[in-house]
């Protein structure tokens, strides 16, 4: 029976960061220094493509591994 994880995520932030710890890396999309809305959606869009990639799903409590 595999475990289930349980993460509370806030935002943007939190969401990276969690990313970052299952070793997404960032796409650094604002090389040249300009940071648009359109950036941040879809850095926000490649941590959860990589959260989701590795078995967690967003639920109304956080991040829970194995769930569907």
């Amino acid at each position: 029976m595999e475990k289930t994880h349980k993460v509370t995520v806030t935002g943007f932030g939190d969401i990276c960061e969690f990313a970052e710890g299952l070793g997404w890396e960032d796409p650094d999309l604002d090389k040249d220094g300009e940071w648009t809305p359109d950036m941040a959606d879809a850095t926000e869009e490649s941590a959860l493509d990589f959260i989701h990639a590795k078995g967690y799903v967003l639920n109304q409590v956080g991040l829970e591994k194995g769930a569907a």
